[in-house]
């Protein structure tokens, strides 16, 4: 915008605290901190879907709003010039200078040190996985009320962001088990192996959120039914089968002895007829009137071929 041939820019003034404010007072409840990190990933993303990186995303430049809204402010280091902030804040402080160098090129290192992505403290080129480190930082000390890495000066800081694990049993107990395993995955120093997506961070940690709801149902992809359940009482059938068992027993001894060479006469003429009639149960169960004519037809198609029957 131009005023009398000057040229100017403006920008809306948030109300509200900072989350570096707000964390002073000590560590948000989980589901706060949650219902705040889903919206810096939301913000960030947008950015990052206009191929915008952040660089320096930290909880000194977000605004939590009267309404419950977060802003995330201070977008990019394109033009990167020589820190114009002095002071002596601790390198830890989430409002301590950032460090920036003339241009993008490699070997400057910019951003806020307890902030900063392993490759950026080495002043490597870094993408938007380099904001996903910083989005971890600030879910961490949303999490546990302490930053994941932290140093006396800057080089201890950067040495800690570099070799060191941040400590794990600091976070709550009641952090969801998905949401810790998502922290890790923000916080992989390899930058190969860190999650790349801040949108899909956003929406664990919807349903992260939404799965700690009084009375909410987690979903599911498919819908579980409930079975019924199977009746106590044997079927019919399998309480006729060992009478059925014996009764193909008794025609297979039958069998072997007509198929055997008979000694004499006088026990050749044992067995020279055999009468199979229809059996009937004492059940009326129709789905065994079927069964009762299959049995003597199956037997008698066993004994057909015999000779001396």
């Amino acid at each position: 915008m131009r005023i009398k041939a000057r040229t100017s820019s403006f920008s809306s003034f948030v109300e509200g605290q900072t989350l570096s404010e707000r964390l002073r007072r000590g560590r948000l409840p989980v589901d706060e901190a949650l219902r705040v990190a889903r919206q810096i990933a939301e913000a960030v993303e947008a950015a990052h879907a206009k191929g915008i990186i952040h660089r320096d995303l930290k909880p000194g430049k977000i605004k939590l709003t009267p309404e419950g809204r977060v802003k995330v402010l201070d977008f990019g280091l394109a033009k990167m010039e020589k820190s114009v902030r002095g002071g002596t804040a601790p390198a830890s402080d989430p409002d301590a200078p950032t460090l920036k160098a003339e241009t993008t090129q490699p070997g400057a290192v910019m951003g806020t040190p307890a902030y900063m992505s392993p490759e950026q403290a080495r002043g490597q080129e870094v993408d938007k996985r380099t904001d996903v480190w910083a989005f971890g930082c600030c879910l961490f000390e949303c999490l546990a009320g302490s930053k994941p890495f932290m140093g006396e000066t800057v080089t201890d800081l950067m040495a800690a962001v570099l070799g060191n694990e941040p400590d794990w049993s600091a976070l709550p107990a009641e952090v969801p088990r998905k949401v810790a395993t998502l922290l890790r995955r923000c916080l992989e120093k390899d930058p190969r192996r860190r999650l790349r997506d801040l949108g899909d961070i956003a929406l664990t940690l919807e349903d992260s959120t939404q799965s700690r709801q009084p009375g909410s149902i987690a979903p599911t992809t498919t819908e579980t039914k409930r079975l019924p359940e199977p009746s106590k009482r044997p079927s019919l059938v399998f309480r006729l089968a060992p009478s059925i068992a014996m009764l193909v027993m008794a025609v297979a001894i039958v069998v072997l002895l007509i198929k055997r060479p008979v000694a004499s006469a006088a026990r050749a003429s044992q067995i020279r007829s055999l009468s199979v009639l229809p059996f009937a149960f004492e059940t009326q169960d129709p789905k065994l009137a079927g069964l009762g004519k299959w049995i003597p037809a199956e037997i008698r198609s066993k004994l057909g071929p015999l000779q001396n029957l």
